[in-house]
This record gives structure tokens, C-alpha cells and sequence, in this order.
């Protein structure tokens, strides 16, 4: 073999080996590719649960052309010899596949769903006062879930945008967060987590009021002072006892008696004369209104029960239940004179009533659907597509309505939100949805003011 032969077998074996080296390198970048890409798998389904899903789509997409360079590697190696296209053909196949696989992963990341924030009212709390947490304007189609801080406590509603939350009694005050993740109702793993701000479990101390603590440092009008104490919960609070009288009516034998005669009201299961008595005060002050008095009395006899039941929480929680013959069944849950403004008490309590009118006298409801609810006061309603009819007044919580695990209707709770509002507005509502207001005012209360 001559120099010049030699020369040219010794080009062609570094044109080769060089060949080699860059299929060697286009190998290991694939192979890193390969490992960066289980990497970009296992971090995207964390980034799912948070709103850095875009960082990882990034990610991705740098990983997905450090696969494309090193298959260009591995092609320009390959063209230099062709000895070895069926490792090469291998080998750009896998890439390619790695690729695809990793595009079909990011791309499926979707925005995690988002709420405009969460609120917590009070954020004093203890086992006697429980915080009213609610989630405000959430995206569509997602899922709910509290989570229960360390410490313990219960949730009325663990996977409702609004629940109360009421924790154990303490020793000593302690500070805690509570959190709520929200998923996309389609893929459980895509979720944002809110948190309340800081919250203050006040230690209860011993104390002997013999009526109710007012949440204040005077007793709602026309309640008087009642004797002994109250715990302070970070804010003084005063003991109060309901005032029977003079009023709208006097009970002059005993509040369950009052009951059953001047409104056809049954009071069932055992509870505290006081509660009773409460009871019957507030609701004979909305009885003032001679028509409300008629039609309330015309749908009972109305059987009453006072329900402990931890799982609704606080906040004074009441539902009415049909019982057949246009009859109702009003059910009041933990009925707490400590843990609920007098206001509060009254409203729900008219609300309520509104439902057993409703149940008593359907040919009124029909009226009030043709004459006074939507799309009259159009600017007065929002809309909810999982309940029929859809429209409510804006002042009514669905989302507190649904967490009951009760179905709802937009023309019944709108009627007895009218009736509530009526009684004790708030906002500007009633008065302000015209044909609603006059409705009500003029069929249910005869033109009485409050």
C-alpha cells in the first residue's frame, strides 16, 4: 500500500470515528433528554396544583429541543457513514417519541381555577362564636374542600363555597389559618389553594348569665340587661334577657301556648323556655302586620323544632321541610341566642316564614312568579345554572343554600328574601326592585311598614 492510499484509509477512519463521536454525543444528549424529560413529568404534576403551570410548559419546551438537537446530532453523524442507519433509525424513532409524549403532557396543563379571595367574619372566634368563611367569586365547574387546621374543630359545610367553622374549646388563645383547595371539577389534581387571614381562638371562660350574651356591650333593643356575666371573647360583651313585653302581642300564659294560638305554631322536642320565648317575640313583632298574621296561621298548624347538630354549624342555620296538605315543618339549628345578633335571628326567622306561606298558599306563590319576580328588576338578580329557575335575588347566598344539601329554587328563596328584606332591609333592598317590593308589600303586608 503506497503513502498515498495509507493517507486516504487513515482520512476515512477519522471521518469515521468522528462520525462516531457525533453519534456518541447525539446518544447522550437523547439519553439526557430522556431523563430531564421523567424529570419535567414528575414536576408537572406539581406545577398542576399551583399556578406555575406555565413554567413548566417552559420547561418542557427547553427539554423538547435539547431532544431535537441531539437527534440533529445523530443525523448528521449517521450521514457520514452509513453503516450504522439502523441504530440511527432507532434512535431518531425514540426521540421523537419523547417529544411527542412531552407535548402531549404540557399541553394538557390548563390554568388552575382562581376565586377573588376568601373572607372570614369574625376573626375573634370561639366554640360559642364560630367564623362565617366564604369563597367570592370562584370559576365554573370546580370543587370544594376545607381543610380542618390542626387544632380541630367542624365545618358546616366542608365542600361549600360558604361554611362556618367552629373550633374546639382552648385553654389559652390560639392563632390559626384555614385553608380551602379549589380544583377543577374535571381534573381533581389542577387546584389553587386560599387561605383566611390569621384567626384568634379565644379561650371561654366561665360565666353566668341567665339569658344571653349580647355580641356587643349593650343589649338589641327591646331586650333588657339580664344578671351575671359573660365571657369577653377580645371584646366586652354584655348579658341580656328577652323582653316579653309590652309589644305587637303579650303572651300572657307561656311562649309555646302563645304560639299555637296566635300564630298555629307547634312547638316540638324539648328546648329552653328562653328560646321559646325568643321565638315568639321576634316572630309576633313581624305578626304586627295583620295580613302576614292571616296567611302564616292559614298554612299551619307549622310544627316547630329546636335541632343541636354541630355539622350545620353556627350562624343560626334553619330550613322548612313540605309535609303534605300545603303544611310545613320549620327546623331551627343551634339556636344560639350568644352566637346570633337579635337582627339576625329576626330575618331568618321571616325568611323562613316566607317558605311555610309559600307552601300554604301556592296560588299566591304563582302570582308573585307572574307579577313580582324575574325578569322584572332585571339589575335586582344574578344567575345560577345548577339550580331551576336560575334567577335570584342578588342579596341570597346559593352557595350557603346549596351546602345544605337542600334543593333550591330561585322563585321560592326570592319570595322569601323579599319577605326578610321587607322586614329588615339591607343595602338598598328591597326598595330598590320596584315591582318585588310593591308585590310583597301589598300581598304579604298589606302596606305595613316596619
Amino acid at each position: 500500500m503506497d503513502k498515498n492510499e495509507r493517507q486516504e484509509g487513515q482520512g476515512q477512519e477519522k471521518q469515521q470515528k468522528s462520525a462516531i463521536d457525533r453519534l456518541n454525543q447525539g446518544i447522550n444528549l437523547a439519553r439526557d433528554a430522556k431523563s430531564t424529560y421523567e424529570i419535567s413529568k414528575r414536576v408537572a404534576k406539581k406545577l398542576k396544583r399551583t399556578k406555575m403551570a406555565s413554567r413548566g410548559l417552559s420547561f418542557a419546551s427547553k427539554e423538547a429541543q435539547l431532544a431535537i438537537r441531539g437527534a440533529q446530532l445523530a443525523i448528521k453523524g449517521a450521514a457520514a457513514t452509513v453503516e450504522i442507519w439502523g441504530p440511527i433509525a432507532l434512535i431518531v424513532g425514540f426521540i421523537v417519541l419523547v417529544i411527542i409524549i412531552i407535548i402531549i403532557i404540557f399541553t394538557g396543563v390548563s390554568a388552575p381555577p382562581t376565586c377573588r379571595g376568601l373572607t372570614a367574619n369574625p376573626t375573634t372566634i370561639s366554640n360559642s362564636i364560630p367564623a362565617i368563611l366564604t369563597l367570592e367569586n370562584c370559576s365554573e365547574n370546580v370543587t370544594y374542600s376545607w381543610d380542618l387546621p390542626q387544632i380541630g374543630g367542624t365545618f358546616s359545610a366542608p365542600q361549600g363555597t360558604t361554611t362556618s367553622y367552629t373550633p374546639p374549646k382552648v385553654n389559652s388563645d390560639q392563632k390559626i389559618y384555614i385553608f380551602v383547595n379549589v380544583c377543577s371539577s374535571s381534573n381533581q389534581d389542577n387546584c389553587s389553594q386560599y387561605s383566611t387571614p390569621q384567626l384568634t381562638i379565644s379561650k371561654e371562660d366561665l360565666f353566668s348569665c341567665n339569658g344571653y350574651c349580647a355580641l356587643g356591650n349593650r343589649c338589641e333593643s327591646p331586650d333588657v340587661a339580664g344578671q351575671g356575666t359573660c365571657p369577653s371573647e377580645g371584646q366586652q360583651r354584655t348579658c341580656c334577657r328577652t323582653n316579653p313585653g309590652p309589644g305587637p302581642t303579650k303572651c300572657e300564659t307561656n311562649p309555646t301556648d302563645c304560639l299555637k294560638k296566635e300564630l298555629n305554631i307547634l312547638v316540638g322536642g324539648n328546648t329552653t323556655e328562653e328560646k321559646r320565648s325568643d321565638v315568639y317575640r321576634l316572630l309576633s313583632e313581624v305578626a304586627a302586620a295583620s295580613r302576614y298574621k292571616t296567611l302564616l296561621k292559614a298554612s299551619g298548624p307549622t310544627t316547630l323544632e329546636f335541632i343541636n347538630d354541630p355539622t350545620k354549624g353556627g350562624g343560626c342555620p334553619a330550613r322548612v321541610k313540605p309535609i303534605g296538605g300545603g303544611r310545613s315543618l320549620l327546623i331551627l339549628y343551634n339556636y344560639d341566642l350568644n352566637g346570633c345578633y337579635r337582627t339576625t335571628r329576626k330575618s331568618r326567622l321571616a325568611h323562613e316564614t316566607g317558605h311555610i306561606i309559600r307552601n300554604g298558599h301556592m296560588r299566591l306563590f304563582q302570582q308573585f312568579e307572574s307579577q313580582g319576580y324575574y325578569p322584572k328588576d332585571k339589575s335586582c338578580y344574578k344567575i345560577d345554572n345548577r339550580f331551576s329557575p336560575r334567577y335570584f335575588i342578588n342579596t341570597y347566598n346559593t352557595s350557603f343554600g346549596a351546602s345544605q344539601g337542600v334543593s333550591i329554587s330561585g322563585s321560592n328563596e326570592t319570595l322569601a328574601e323579599f319577605i326578610a328584606l321587607s322586614v329588615i332591609p339591607s343595602g338598598g333592598y328591597p326598595s330598590r326592585c320596584t315591582s318585588g317590593y310593591n308585590w310583597v308589600k301589598k300581598n304579604i303586608f298589606d302596606n305595613y311598614v316596619f
